[in-house]
């Protein structure tokens, strides 16, 4: 609460959450209105995966090069890498082969450096199936 006491941060990782449920987008979008409309009490990190998170929200292709430059940006977070490779998984069927092949690499990344998120391992055996 000290860090973020508007919850921006939490609705933020709500929208997430109604994703994997599958959730009405009314649910999601509602949310994800509720991080922005705090995103200025964020700190540079935050905001920038609340940006990238509404990016890819909206389907928006410009969300795979700026999860790349946040992975560059942050190389050692699990939790940018995690994103970056989710971002990569769904355009994967917009763009082809070579950002499959990006999002298996930014999950063994995100996997290296969080052997127990369940976010990435949800993510890697959708993948080993396909």
């Amino acid at each position: 609460v000290e860090l973020d006491s508007t919850f921006a941060f939490a609705a933020l990782r709500l929208v997430e959450t109604y994703g994997w449920r599958g959730a009405d987008t009314g649910d999601a979008a509602r949310a994800l209105a509720a991080a922005v409309r705090h995103a200025d009490r964020l700190a540079p990190r935050e905001r920038a995966l609340l940006d990238l998170r509404r990016l890819h929200e909206a389907g928006d292709l410009r969300a795979v090069e700026r999860a790349a430059a946040l992975a560059e940006r942050y190389p050692g977070d699990a939790e940018v890498r995690y994103v970056e490779a989710d971002v990569y998984f769904h355009a994967a069927d917009a763009l082809g082969d070579a950002v499959e092949a990006r999002a298996v690499a930014a999950f063994d990344t995100a996997l290296a450096l969080d052997s127990l998120s369940s976010r990435v391992l949800a993510h890697a055996m959708d993948l080993a199936r396909r």
